[in-house]
């Protein structure tokens, strides 16, 4: 009876729904999965950037090589 399914969701007390427990679960692993992986994502870039100079620069300056 989809009249009663109505009835009772306008007639909702606030208590929590325990069929939102999940999702509220989810929204907090969210937030906090979200620092890890953002200062993995910024090592990772730098990371990358200094190995790409380091490569660069030896090629340029290579070592073992005297001018004088």
């Amino acid at each position: 009876m989809p009249g009663r399914v109505v009835e009772n969701r306008l007639a909702y007390d606030g208590g929590m729904d325990p069929t939102l427990a999940p999702v509220l679960a989810a929204k907090v692993w969210h937030y906090w999965i979200a620092v890890p992986l953002a200062g993995g994502g910024l090592l990772l870039l730098a990371a990358t950037v200094a190995g790409y100079l380091r490569k660069v620069q030896a090629l340029k300056y290579p070592r073992g090589h005297d001018d004088g």
